[in-house]
Parts: structure tokens; sequence; C-alpha cells
């Protein structure tokens, strides 16, 4: 099995968590239920309180209304910043700004993005589902939960914030998991080996 790889020069090392100011919550995926944006905004009032300082910026492509409208309802609007999605290229810049990368997802097929966050040296909080466990290591990289359940969501990013020591040691090992296993250079090598061995053993056969 090849992974998807990300380029490691593109997403690179966040700037040092500062404490001087809030930490910030990101999700960058899209506005569909099945990752869970609605799981992450009812998680937030319980993070707000235990952090009255922390912030959460959304990043998606499809609609963002209903997101906006949950986080009103939820009295988050001055917590929650929803915005539309952003073209790949800007998506290092947009990790670069955040403290902890959220993965709520109800269903997931490999977890691409969990590994481009590691890559710019985040920790990951995800939900246990799909190949996203392949991806994020609990208690090492990041720490995983049961898809759908706000509480054990929120407690898990309470938990990881108030830890900054933690949140650091773990960005590291997710980087230097992405350097050992999801560099792009390194997975193109071995696609293309792939290849070569087929077609030469298509070549000895025919």
């Amino acid at each position: 099995v090849i992974p998807f790889g990300v380029d490691l020069e593109k997403f690179s090392l966040r700037p040092q968590y500062s404490a001087s100011q809030g930490p910030v919550l990101g999700y960058l995926k899209t506005y569909s239920a099945g990752y869970g944006p609605h799981v992450l905004l009812e998680a937030m009032p319980l993070v707000c309180r235990r952090l009255p300082d922390i912030k959460l910026v959304m990043h998606g492509f499809g609609d963002p209304e209903p997101y906006r409208a949950q986080a009103m309802e939820l009295g988050l609007a001055d917590r929650v910043s929803i915005e539309g999605g952003l073209p790949y290229e800007e998506g290092p810049e947009a990790l670069q700004q955040i403290d902890v990368f959220c993965m709520p997802s109800l269903a997931e097929s490999f977890g691409v993005a969990a590994v481009e966050a590691a890559a710019c040296g985040l920790a990951v909080v995800a939900s246990r589902t799909g190949g996203i466990p392949e991806v994020v290591q609990d208690g090492v990289t990041g720490l995983l939960v049961e898809p759908g359940d706000p509480l054990a969501l929120g407690n898990a990013l309470c938990d990881l914030v108030t830890d900054p020591d933690r949140m650091r040691t773990m960005g590291e090992a997710g980087r230097a998991m992405v350097e050992r296993s999801f560099a792009w250079s390194h997975n193109l090598s071995q696609m293309e080996a792939v290849y070569e061995e087929v077609l030469s053993n298509l070549k000895h056969h025919g």
C-alpha cells in the first residue's frame, strides 16, 4: 500500500504556539454532515466554558450558512469564524495560523487533511473512524474520539489545549511521522518502482 503523500516544503512547520494569544482551533474540510462540522460546533460551548479565550476558525467548500446559524444558536458568534473554502495553495498558510487541527468526521476514507496538518507540526483531534487511525496515532500525534460524540470531542480538545507541552510534543511527533511515511517525494518514488516492476513483469511474460 502506497499512501497519499504531502509536499513537505509547502506544508512546513508552523510558528511555535504563543501563550500571549488565545489558542486557535481549526477545521479545514468540506461543509458536509459526513465530516462532522455540526459535531464540532456542538462541542464548542463546553470548550468555551473551560477555555474563555479560545477561538475556532472553520474553512470549507459547500454552504456555510447552516453552520453559521448553528453557531448563532449556540451563542458562539464571537468565538467561531466560519469562512468559505480555500484554494489548495492557501491551505498551508491557514494551517500555520492554528494550534490544533479538528477532524470530527463521521466517516472518512483516508484522512489526508490530518497528514497535511501533522506536516505543519499540529496536534490533531479526530474521530476514530475509517482510515484516520492510520494517520493519527492516538496519544502520540493527536487524540482520537468516537465519531458523533460532542462531549468526548470537547473534552479531548480541552485536555490538549490546556497542556501546551503535550500539544507541542504531539505536533513534533506528527511532523516526524509524515517525514517518515508520507513525504510526497518518497511516495512518488515508491509508485514509480511499482509501475516499473509491473511493466517489467508484463514485458517478461509478454
